[in-house]
């Protein structure tokens, strides 16, 4: 069994980041329709615009106005990780467990908030099989509660650093309890546009045990899938090793979700991967902004000095947004990442005006 890596402090990030989305300062232009996604449940459903307010050549048209107030969202990623016995089978230098807590620690320091980026991603944690008192624990029938803190997470994920063999010795893995869980998290509250909540089941294998037979545990889970689809919830399954064919099935029950949300982690070094590429599409849900009041017409977006161009609503380095009356800003490619990526802090960073910037950041 390998040992415990020692890790980041990381409660103090995640508190940090479920803070809430900031209130900031933004500049905007106006012409297409509303953002799509590459992987989750649909978009955002924006009725689109013409062009009537942008000139030919792309120059601003019209007078300058006050600047706009936005909200960033915060996109939600629930991991929930198996941490059956089987967990504990060697994977590269690591074990699979381990191997995968240092991948998703990973990714909750860079999309946490910490080295004063931006809090772009809020983590919750469950995992399973766990010793909870609300079900038969003998019987490994049990998934820990959510926990939105990182130390937390690791203490039920590791026992307390004894890794999985301390942990209830139990080789089955009751995922479909856990999805409920998951479930039970996200139809609790919040405000989230749907697209913006995800979950990442992390297993090396598919669900089995006596929860409540173990020849319904696969379609207890795909069951639970769709219960999470059906409020918006997107899963995305990362496999660690061979794959499974009901792990598959989760993935492609969802209906709406392009491209397949399945990962198959055959090596050691496809696991942070695939886990990154998870989070990358979770975090880019922060690049969708909600105006605290529609514009009235055309409006322009500005990034650190640069007026930035509107592109194509799904694809590019630039924005778009859902039209007149409209509330949501949609930042795409180059633009979201470094958008993500800048000091929220800042006041040289993005900022949206109705009408046109100030004249100093003009094309010529």
């Amino acid at each position: 069994m390998a040992a415990v890596t020692p890790r980041l402090s990381l409660g103090l990030a995640l508190l940090g980041l479920l803070g809430g989305a900031c209130q900031q300062t933004l500049v905007l232009d106006d012409s297409s329709p509303d953002s799509g996604r590459p992987s989750g449940t649909g978009g955002s459903g924006g009725k689109g615009v013409g062009t009537a307010d942008a000139s030919s050549d792309g120059r601003c048209v019209g007078g300058q106005s006050l600047p706009l107030q936005f909200a960033a969202d915060a996109p939600q990623l629930l991991v929930v990780l198996d941490r059956s016995s089987a967990m504990s089978a060697s994977f590269g230098t690591n074990d699979q467990l381990h191997a995968a807590l240092s991948a998703i620690q990973a990714e909750v320091s860079r999309y946490s908030g910490g080295h004063n980026g931006r809090a772009s991603i809020q983590f919750t944690f469950i995992d399973f099989p766990d010793t909870a008192t609300d079900c038969n624990a003998a019987n490994g029938c049990c998934s820990s509660d959510s926990t939105d803190s990182y130390a937390d997470f690791q203490d039920a994920s590791t026992c307390n650093g004894g890794g999985p063999m301390s942990c209830l010795q139990s080789m089955d893995r009751p995922t479909a309890v856990a999805l409920g869980k998951a479930y039970a998290y996200y139809a609790g509250g919040g405000s989230q546009h749907s697209n913006d909540r995800y979950v990442m089941l992390v297993t090396d294998d598919d669900p089995q045990g006596p929860c409540p037979a173990n020849d319904t545990a696969c379609s207890d889970a795909i069951a639970a899938v769709g219960d999470l689809t059906d409020i918006g919830v997107t899963t995305e399954v990362v496999a660690i090793g061979a794959g499974a064919p009901c792990l598959s099935e989760l993935a492609t029950a969802q209906s709406g979700v392009f491209p397949q949300p399945y990962y198959v982690a055959a090596a050691p070094t496809d696991l942070p991967n695939m886990i990154d590429d998870v989070a990358q599409t979770v975090a880019d849900g922060g690049c969708h902004l909600t105006l605290t009041q529609p514009p009235a017409g055309q409006i322009t977006v500005v990034f650190n000095g640069v007026i930035q161009p509107q592109d194509s609503g799904t694809t590019g380095n630039g924005w778009n947004y859902g039209g007149n009356n409209d509330t949501r800003v949609f930042l795409h490619g180059s633009l979201c990442q470094n958008f993500l990526q800048g000091n929220p802090n800042s006041a040289f960073g993005l900022q949206i005006y109705a009408g046109c910037a100030p004249e100093q950041l003009q094309n010529p």
